[in-house]
Parts: C-alpha cells; sequence; structure tokens
C-alpha cells in the first residue's frame, strides 16, 4: 500500500510565526528524519510569490535559529517539499482553487490524503477562513484525516469564543480540532512537570512551607517586528498573559495528575485557574502595571502617537523592570499546597530581566536552612544584589 499523503496548509504562511517558528519546527524534524516522505507543505498568502522566492523567505527565518544555519543543503533538500498559493483568506474561490491543488496533490496514491490547517492568521480572519474550509469541501473527508490547528487569541471575550467555537464546530468535530498554545511545545516548558514530579530533590519541598513566592517572566529578545498591527489591537494581556503566562503558572502550581493523559492534566491545570483570586477593579490598577517600551510607536502597522491609557512609555529599562516585575499581575494561588501563594507574572523586553530574585523577609530562615547558610551569609547575598527582598 502506497504511504498516505499530508498535506500541511499554513494559512498566512508569510507571516511572523510561519517563519521564525512553524517552517524551522518542520525543518528540525526533517533534519532529525522524523518527516515522512509524503508531508508536503503549503503556504497560503497573499504575497506574489513564486515557490521559489517563498522558499528563499522562509530560508531568511530557518537560519536565524542557530543549529539550522548551518545545514544549508538539508534546507535544499526539506525545501522541494514547500509549494506556495496565493489566495485571499476571505475569498471563496481562493479555497476552491486550494482544493484543487490539494487534490492533485493526492492523486498519487489510491488513499485518501491527509490535510492538517494550521491558522497562523490575524484573529478576525479565523471565522471567515473556517467558514471557507468547509464551504469548499477542504475539510471534508474521514475525520481522522482532517485536523485544523487555531492558534491563539481564540476570541477577544467569553462571548466571541463561543461565537468562534459555534462556526468551528458547524465545520469539523471536536476530535479534529487543536486550539493550541505553541509556548507548550518549548522544551523547557515541557521539562517542568518532569522537573517538579520526577525530582527527589525538589518534588517534596515545592510547596507553600518552602516557597516564598513564585515569579514567571518571559523575556522577549526580539520587539513586535511584522506583528505592530495585530498587537497594537490585541495587547500584551492577550497576546501574552492569558495564555502563555497562565499555563507556565498551571505547571508550576498544579497538582500531579492522576494519569499521563491529555484529560487529567487540563483538569489539574483547571483546578488551579479555579483557585487563582479574582482582583475586584479597584485592587487591579494596585497590581498591575502596563507599558510601552521605548520605540514601540515606531513600530510598522502601530499608529503613530498612540499610548494607550494607563499605560507607561519606558525609556529607562532598570526602573520599567523594577514596576513591571514586581507588580505585573501580582495574583494569589489558593490550593493547598499553594495556599496565599503570590504569583508575579511579568512579560518584559530581556534586557530588564536582569534584577535578582524576590525573596520575602518572613521566609529568610526557609532559605537559611535549605542552603545551608548562617543569617549572615545570607546578608552578605542580600547586600550584593545576588537576592532582593519583596
Amino acid at each position: 500500500m502506497d504511504e498516505i499523503g499530508t498535506s500541511i496548509v499554513i494559512l498566512g504562511g508569510t507571516g511572523d510565526l510561519a517563519k521564525r517558528k512553524l517552517i524551522p519546527a518542520l525543518f528540525n524534524l526533517a533534519c532529525k528524519g522524523r518527516l515522512s516522505d509524503g508531508v508536503n507543505i503549503v503556504g497560503f498568502g497573499r504575497r506574489d510569490y513564486s515557490d521559489d522566492r517563498y522558499r528563499e523567505f522562509l530560508w531568511d527565518g530557518a537560519r536565524e535559529v542557530g543549529e539550522l544555519a548551518i545545514q544549508e543543503d538539508e534546507w535544499k533538500e526539506f525545501a522541494r517539499r514547500i509549494t506556495y498559493f496565493k489566495g485571499d483568506l476571505e475569498d471563496p474561490e481562493s479555497y476552491v482553487t486550494l482544493c484543487r491543488r490539494l487534490e492533485t496533490f493526492e492523486a498519487a496514491t489510491d488513499e485518501p490524503g491527509e490535510r492538517l490547517f494550521y491558522l497562523s492568521i490575524a484573529p478576525r480572519y479565523f471565522e471567515p477562513a473556517i467558514r471557507n474550509l468547509g464551504a469548499s469541501r477542504l475539510a471534508e473527508g474521514p475525520k481522522s484525516l482532517r485536523k485544523v490547528v487555531i492558534e491563539k487569541p481564540f476570541g477577544h471575550d467569553l462571548a466571541s469564543a463561543q461565537s468562534l467555537n459555534q462556526v468551528v464546530q458547524e465545520v469539523f468535530d471536536e476530535s479534529q480540532v487543536y486550539r493550541i498554545d505553541h509556548y507548550l511545545g518549548k522544551e523547557m516548558v515541557q521539562n517542568i512537570l518532569v522537573f517538579r514530579f520526577a525530582n527527589a530533590i525538589f518534588e517534596p519541598i515545592w510547596n507553600r512551607n518552602y516557597i516564598d513566592n513564585i515569579q514567571i517572566t518571559v523575556a522577549e529578545s526580539v520587539a513586535v517586528g511584522t506583528r505592530g498591527g495585530y498587537y497594537d489591537s490585541s495587547g500584551v494581556v492577550r497576546d501574552m498573559v492569558q495564555n502563555h503566562l497562565l499555563q507556565l503558572l498551571t505547571l508550576v502550581a498544579m497538582e500531579p495528575p492522576s494519569a499521563a493523559d491529555s484529560e487529567s492534566l487540563r483538569n489539574k491545570k483547571v483546578e488551579v485557574l479555579q483557585a487563582i483570586r479574582r482582583l475586584p477593579a479597584e485592587e487591579v490598577v494596585k497590581n498591575a502595571v502596563r507599558g510601552q517600551y521605548a520605540g514601540y510607536l515606531q513600530e510598522a502597522g502601530v499608529p503613530a502617537g498612540v499610548v494607550q491609557k494607563g499605560s507607561d512609555v519606558w525609556s529607562d529599562p532598570q526602573l520599567a523592570h523594577r514596576g513591571h516585575f514586581r507588580q505585573l499581575n501580582h495574583t494569589e494561588c489558593g490550593p493547598m499546597p499553594y495556599e496565599t501563594l503570590p504569583f508575579h507574572l511579568s512579560e518584559t523586553p530581556a534586557e530588564m530581566s536582569s534584577a535578582a530574585p524576590l525573596v520575602g523577609e518572613h521566609n529568610l530562615s526557609i532559605l537559611e536552612e535549605f542552603l545551608g547558610m548562617s543569617g549572615s551569609e545570607v546578608g552578605v547575598l542580600l547586600e550584593e544584589g545576588v537576592l532582593e527582598t519583596s
């Protein structure tokens, strides 16, 4: 029997996510021999690219990943899988033409081809794209061979998320849908649970008796780049806090799942989210700081001269870091063993993330015991700035 062909269709194939994350990840799999020969990649975008020009565009992104930059010969082989399709996300005819393209790929085998649609597009295009996938019959076929991946943010509030979910379910079965947070694919993030539950040193002391507070900082090394238009309308809370940072929070704070399956893991994460103390409106201004990095207003796609209400423009990185890191989304998590344990969530430019870790004064005795140091030795660390009291 011939191998079933797989078409990975990246809607938004000329976007930042495709160039910097998706294609490098697929290329890395191919270099490790983990991508079958039957996999084809189709980039769907509005730019007037040929296949060769599109491959050059993607190589510019892939070679920015250190270990991939030296694998140019492997890239030439991998690039043969990649083709480009010029289309409009809101034009139904574009999807009909794309369907014919995929049917051509699949004609080489007697089996129906597998199709994975990755929605690497601005949130406002989710609904028309999904409706057009259904109307063009691109999504028709065995459920096991039709998948859709939807990037964050999934709606801008509860009502819009429910509305989008209804549109998705009109076209796809729930088993075909992947609402993805690509942060969970990071190796360091995947290692958190192993580090916590399989480490005999840290597992017994991973609780409020030995931990004073938890700080989760995302130190960005790049600006918004070509995502200025999206980022200015979405904002840091929807782009980073309500998905990436909260996912990290749940992994750090959750209890061990009863089984190693997705449902058990999800349920334990939900327990953490349900236990977070909701801040009344009057407390939000005391516990959160919003800001824009210097130069943000000059980024492409950002309206000139617009400063969001309540935001500070940070010109001094250290000053910005002190306020942002200590206060942004300070929250408290309530389930045992984390009752009233404060969490500090922060998304900052990388140069702002060099401050010392915070240590609560009432937990200094625990720190002394854990490090095997005297009070005076810990005091030296505090004086030198290696540790800092909260």
